[in-house]
């Protein structure tokens, strides 16, 4: 029994060295794939690193999040996060891409939560970004403020974080103005309400004076007028 337990640790030290290298080997090339923009198959390095070796270092981790964010990528946004090379591997499906986002906000939510101020502050940043891009180029006041609040996240997590300031400053100002827009059609909405009611009574007041100068006859019993017929 003392035998069998170590041949079997002398196995495992023995196959380490080579885990070593096949980790090493494969955080080369998953970077190299990544600085190339085929994020898909940096994903698939990165994947193998996380299931097989149970690799989860909280870089890895990170890289894994942006490939998959970078892949569904289209155009530029006017908000600030993680930038790549465009992507020069296969475009994803619908299903596909829903997918990678799904596993980008996923990974993200877990590293705001666990990881280093830094990377935590980065990963609150992008759970904004995507937010931000998730409703197009206006998007609804609900998901701004899911946006703000993300941003808001980031700075309290590392106040140095130069693009979740740059992004909460934005959306907070998109906010603003949406906040003064809405005033503004509230008060023209009253205006209009105002302005209707004056003309309903301007008319009806021309309405019965005109019934009067029409109906007009003079008594003859008596110096004082009488309409023909009642005025509505």
């Amino acid at each position: 029994m003392k035998w069998l337990i170590g041949f079997i640790l002398i196995g495992t030290v023995m196959a380490f060295p080579n885990d070593i290298a096949k980790i090493n080997r494969l955080k080369s090339e998953a970077q190299k794939s990544y600085q190339a923009g085929d994020y898909k198959n940096a994903l698939e390095k990165y994947q193998v690193l996380i299931d097989s070796f149970k690799i989860n270092e909280e870089e890895i981790l990170m890289n894994y999040a942006n490939a998959a964010f970078l892949i569904t990528r289209g155009g530029q946004s006017v908000t600030q996060g993680i930038e790549g090379p465009a992507n020069t591997g296969p475009s994803p499906s619908t299903d596909q891409a829903e997918l990678y986002q799904s596993l980008a906000q996923n990974t993200y939510t877990g590293l705001a939560q666990t990881a280093s101020p830094p990377l935590s502050s980065q990963a609150f940043n992008q759970l904004g970004v995507m937010a931000f891009q998730s409703a197009g180029p206006q998007p609804p006041k609900q998901l701004l403020l899911q946006a703000q609040g993300m941003f808001k996240s980031a700075l309290i997590t590392n106040a140095t974080n130069q693009q979740a300031r740059f992004n909460y400053e934005l959306v907070t100002k998109m906010l603003d103005q949406e906040e003064q827009n809405q005033e503004q059609d509230n008060q023209e909405q009253d205006q209009d309400k105002q302005g209707y009611s004056v003309k309903q009574v301007t008319h009806r007041q021309y309405r019965w004076e005109s019934c009067r100068q029409y109906n007009y006859s003079p008594s003859a019993t008596a110096s004082k007028t009488r309409l023909l017929r009642p005025c509505s």
